[in-house]
């Protein structure tokens, strides 16, 4: 499969923060939100299937309709989660090699390939020594950064340390409590809620960040995501996941997390299980694709084949990717698709991709080649 040329880049490296052309891009990025003019154009979910386009036969192929609805700015997909700068040591390495991640980070690049040009927008602390290079980093993915906040001098800082067994550690630079004080919150939002189409939220079960979730949730009617944090994946957990889970539209899990908090073994049992929830999963598969759990509905998406070069927010890209879609067209098939499709670009090279409409025609191209099926 052929990629865009801009889509084909090195690792982001930040020996000195960010590369000069980033940094210096900040300058250039879209101007404040009151300058701006978009529409809310609600989607209407009721009377219609979210699983538009079924038949008989399942879901088949998209037809080379588009999938990706108009580019005009119509609101913003909030990312609520962590940028971060890794410090990555691979197995037997002596010197680490830094590069922008955190799961705010990727999937806002997800957000980002499955919308609009600035329509995603990344919600995060920051430090004050990095919050210009973070933005011109945000700015060379068409990623809205107006959302992140100085939260101290520097920001969250992760080593993480490779094995040559695959396994790796990963260990907070500063500690739990100066990562845990750059945690976004809904008050950071610099957006009204009308001006929201959907939200992204990657965090665990702790109640004092849900009882302000749950506020939130009644200022705001748009979809919201939750991607579990692996902390939140026990059986023991499981009852505080179903209750937290009520209070958004989708819940994403992969399949060792949500083996975990079932207590599962099998693929097929952890699909039957998801359908007491309330609310929509997404069961994230790795190289088996996704299947998407709707009650008794459920569908199963293939990935985009492609060479797999660095899985690294392979997860979170697909999870931001789908709420941005969903969120346009309330369809969870179309969504599943270009989520699909977004995940796929960004594992298949180093780093984080840069983002334009070269790379959006990539993803809508390949999310309509995928063939879809009932479970």
């Amino acid at each position: 499969m052929r990629f865009p040329v801009t889509a084909v880049i090195a690792r982001t490296l930040i020996s000195s923060d960010l590369r000069a052309s980033e940094i210096a891009s900040a300058s250039s990025m879209p101007g404040s939100v009151s300058m701006r003019t978009f529409f809310m154009l609600a989607p209407s979910f009721a009377g219609q299937s979210q699983f538009s386009g079924a038949n008989d036969q399942g879901y088949g192929k998209h037809n080379n309709k588009r999938i990706m609805a108009g580019r005009s700015h119509v609101g913003y997909t909030a990312i609520l989660s962590h940028i971060v700068i890794d410090e990555i040591y691979a197995a037997g390495a002596l010197r680490a090699v830094s590069e922008v991640g955190g799961a705010g980070a990727y999937a806002a690049i997800g957000a980002s390939l499955a919308g609009r040009a600035w329509d995603s927008a990344l919600v995060s602390g920051v430090g004050s020594e990095d919050r210009i290079a973070l933005s011109g980093w945000c700015a060379h993915r068409q990623i809205d950064s107006s959302g992140l906040f100085v939260a101290s001098e520097h920001s969250p800082r992760t080593r993480i340390e490779y094995y040559a067994d695959g396994e790796r550690d990963e260990t907070p630079v500063f500690g739990l409590e100066h990562f845990d004080a750059h945690t976004p919150l809904p008050e950071h939002i610099p957006f009204a809620p009308t001006d929201l189409r959907g939200t992204y939220l990657f965090h665990a079960h702790e109640s004092e960040y849900w009882s302000k979730i749950s506020d939130f949730r009644s200022r705001s009617t748009s979809p919201i995501l939750w991607e579990l944090s692996r902390d939140s994946c026990s059986p023991m957990l499981l009852g505080t996941v179903v209750e937290r889970a009520q209070l958004v539209d989708i819940v994403s899990i992969n399949r060792t997390e949500a083996f975990a908090l079932l207590a599962t073994s099998t693929v097929e049992e952890t699909i039957h299980r998801l359908r007491d929830f309330s609310t929509t999963v997404l069961l994230r598969l790795g190289h088996e694709g996704s299947v998407i759990v709707d009650g008794t509905y459920s569908v199963a998406i293939p990935p985009v084949k492609v060479r797999v070069v660095d899985p690294t927010g392979g997860g979170n890209s697909y999870s931001g990717a789908f709420i941005a879609a969903f969120a346009v067209s309330g369809n969870l098939a179309d969504a599943g698709r270009l989520a699909a499709a977004s995940a796929g670009l960004v594992i298949s090279q180093q780093g984080a991709p840069l983002v334009s409409d070269t790379e959006r025609d990539w993803v809508e191209e390949s999310a309509g080649s995928l063939t879809l099926r009932t479970i």
